[in-house]
């Protein structure tokens, strides 16, 4: 079994395993681990009802990236006296925040 790595987004794959052969399931999985194979991601299957994937953890990078987008806003801010590009920065991280809670 492999180490987790909580720097790569979990995805999950849930598998509709009904009213199929044992045998089969195993070749799809198998063939599913094989198109997604990517070193960024760690992927789960999960044998159900219904074929589905579903992101459930974004990946400490990801919370990275927000951090320094976060970190260069505050930079601007000591630049700007005005504090336009500070404000509109931050508007913008939060307009991602929105969208991405609109997506899921």
């Amino acid at each position: 079994m492999e180490n987790l790595n909580l720097d790569n987004p979990i995805f999950v794959y849930y598998l509709n395993v009904n009213n199929i052969p044992r045998q089969h399931v195993d070749q799809m999985c198998s063939e599913i681990k094989a198109q997604m194979a990517y070193g960024n991601i760690t992927l789960w299957i999960v044998p159900c009802e219904k074929s589905r994937i579903e992101c459930i953890y974004d990946g400490f990078s990801m919370k990275r990236s927000k951090i320094k987008r976060i970190y260069n806003a505050i930079e601007k801010m000591i630049d700007d006296p005005t504090l336009s590009q500070y404000k509109q920065e931050m508007r913008d991280i939060l307009l991602d925040d929105i969208f991405e809670d609109v997506k899921e």
